[in-house]
C-alpha cells in the first residue's frame, strides 16, 4: 500500500470527544444562571435553556432557547406552580428527549422552590435516566428571606429529584452569601450564587474535555456518582502568584460550601482535579493531596487527576467533589419503563425467603385464639404462630 500524501500509511481514527456533555438551565434561575455562564467563559460546553415563560426565555441572552408546556401555561409561565411545571415537562416529553439524546452526560442546573425548575427537573431526569445518561443536577436551594413554604416546596423538590437523577448538588444560597460582601445589592447576592454554579459547571466540563497529565474519566465520574447514594458536595477554589498553592487550599477548605471542612472530613469518597499551568510541579501536586487526603476519613476513596495547560502559568484550580457515603456496590439502574417509587422493596442480604407449598396464609386468622384478647408484643400477635406471622410457606415435600 503507498504512503498517504501526510506519511502516515493509516488513516488516524475518528476520536470521538472523550465525554459529550450538554448543560440545561431549567426555569427562571436556571436560565439567569446558565446565560451568566456563557457570559463569562471562553470555552465550554453547548448550554440550552428551557422554561415556561416565553418573555423570560426570551430576554435570557442564552442562543438555544426551548419553550415548554405551552398548552399546560400557554408560555406565560408557571407561577410558582410546582403541578404546572411538571405537566409542562410532561406535555413536551419528546422534545426533552431529542435535546438529551446523545449525550454522555447532563448538567441540570436550577432553583429550587418555583413552579418550573422545581417541577420539569426530577422529570427531564428521569428522562435522561431512562436514555442511559448519566444526570449531575447543581440545584440552587432558597434564601431564608424567602419563607418556609419556599424552603418546603425545594426540599421536597431535592427529594424528587433524587429518585431520578444520577447526583445532585445542593447549593443552599444563604450559605452562598458568605461568599459575598455584606454590603452587596440584591443582584450581586444572586450573582455570586450563579457564579458558584458557573464555576462547578465549567470545572465538570473541563476535567472530562480536557487531556491530562493524570486523568479524571468519565467513568470516575460515572463511579462517585452511582456510589454516593445520589448526593454529593462541591467546591471549587482558584488562585495565582507565588503563594497560589496555599490561597487555593486555604479557599478550599474554608469553602462554605463544605461547612468549612467539616463535609470534607465526613466525606467517604472523594475526586479531586488540579490544573495549572507549566509550572505546576510534582511537589505542588504532593502538598494540595497530603492536605485533602489528611482532611478527609482514613479509608475514603480518593481519585486525582491533574492538568498542565499553557493559559494557566502562575495560576492553580482546584476542584472537589465529595460523596459522603459510598456504597461498595453500585446501585442498579432500574427498567427504562419502571419508576422507582413503584418498584418492590427487595430482600436485604441475610433475609431468608422458604419456598411456599402450602397457599396462601392469612396471618388474622387467630385460630383456637380468635375469642380471647391478644397478646401484643411490639406490635405483633404472639398467640399467631411464627411461621404464619413472618408469611412463611411450609412444603413437607421430600
Amino acid at each position: 500500500m503507498p504512503p498517504r500524501p501526510n506519511g502516515q500509511l493509516f488513516p488516524p481514527p475518528d476520536l470521538k470527544p472523550r465525554s459529550r456533555v450538554l448543560v440545561m438551565g431549567v426555569g427562571g434561575a436556571g436560565c439567569n444562571g446558565v446565560a451568566r455562564m456563557t457570559s463569562v467563559w471562553s470555552e465550554g460546553p453547548p448550554v440550552v435553556a428551557v422554561n415556561t415563560d416565553a418573555q423570560a426565555l426570551a430576554a435570557c441572552g442564552v442562543s438555544r432557547t426551548v419553550l415548554i408546556g405551552e398548552k399546560a401555561t400557554r408560555g406565560l409561565g408557571a407561577a410558582g406552580d410546582v403541578t404546572a411545571g411538571r405537566l409542562a415537562a410532561e406535555e413536551s416529553l419528546s422534545v426533552l428527549q431529542d435535546l438529551a439524546a446523545g449525550c454522555d452526560l447532563l448538567i441540570l442546573v436550577a432553583g429550587l422552590g418555583r413552579g418550573t425548575g422545581t417541577g420539569a427537573l426530577p422529570v427531564i431526569a428521569k428522562i435522561a435516566r431512562e436514555l442511559g445518561i448519566l444526570t449531575l443536577c447543581f440545584v440552587a436551594m432558597p434564601f431564608g428571606i424567602e419563607g418556609d413554604r419556599t424552603r418546603r416546596v425545594a426540599e421536597e423538590g431535592l427529594r424528587q429529584l433524587r429518585r431520578h437523577a444520577g447526583a445532585v448538588i445542593a447549593l443552599p444560597n444563604d450559605r452562598l452569601l458568605k461568599l459575598a460582601d455584606e454590603s452587596a445589592s440584591l443582584d450581586a447576592a444572586f450573582g455570586v450564587s450563579d457564579g458558584m454554579l458557573a464555576e462547578g459547571v465549567h470545572a465538570i466540563w473541563y476535567l472530562l474535555s480536557h487531556t491530562g497529565v493524570i486523568n479524571i474519566t468519565f467513568a470516575d465520574l460515572q463511579e462517585l456518582a452511582e456510589r454516593s447514594g445520589g448526593s454529593l458536595s462541591f467546591a471549587h477554589a482558584e488562585a495565582a502568584g507565588p503563594a497560589r498553592v496555599a490561597s487555593a487550599l486555604r479557599a478550599l477548605l474554608d469553602s462554605p460550601l463544605l461547612e468549612r471542612g467539616r463535609l470534607l472530613s465526613e466525606a467517604q469518597g472523594v475526586l479531586v482535579n488540579i490544573a495549572g499551568g507549566p509550572d505546576l510541579t510534582l511537589a505542588d501536586l504532593q502538598g494540595i493531596m497530603g492536605q485533602i487526603t489528611s482532611s478527609v476519613r482514613a479509608n475514603a476513596h480518593v481519585s486525582m487527576g491533574a492538568l498542565v495547560d499553557p493559559a494557566r502559568r502562575e495560576r492553580v484550580t482546584i476542584t472537589l467533589l465529595a460523596a459522603e457515603s459510598w456504597q461498595e456496590e453500585r446501585q442498579q439502574q432500574p427498567a427504562a419503563a419502571t419508576d422507582p417509587g413503584d418498584r418492590a422493596e427487595k430482600p436485604r442480604a441475610g433475609d431468608t425467603q422458604p419456598e411456599l407449598g402450602l397457599g396462601e396464609l392469612k396471618p388474622q386468622d387467630r385460630g383456637a385464639f380468635g375469642k380471647s384478647s391478644p397478646t401484643l408484643i411490639n406490635g405483633e400477635d404472639l398467640d399467631i404462630p411464627t411461621y404464619i406471622r413472618r408469611g412463611i410457606k411450609l412444603s413437607f415435600e421430600r
